[in-house]
């Protein structure tokens, strides 16, 4: 499982990432992805791109703020 860090009822989540942790996320009633790392940072972490279509696949807002 993705490792989440809860702020209020939001999100940020760890590079490693898949729908079914963020269906999980949406039913422990998180709201928001916060993506703030910019793409090619990590070796093996998803774009941008992915990480919004997979939160808003899941149901959850997305929020990309690059640090």
């Amino acid at each position: 499982m993705t490792d989440f860090r809860r702020v209020t009822d939001d999100f940020s989540v760890a590079p490693q990432i898949d729908l079914a942790d963020l269906v999980a996320a949406k039913a422990q009633g998180f709201t928001l992805v916060i993506n703030n790392r910019p793409d090619g940072e990590m070796d093996g972490q998803p774009t941008s791109a992915d990480v919004e279509a997979a939160a808003k696949a899941a149901g959850l807002d997305y929020l990309y703020a690059p640090v």
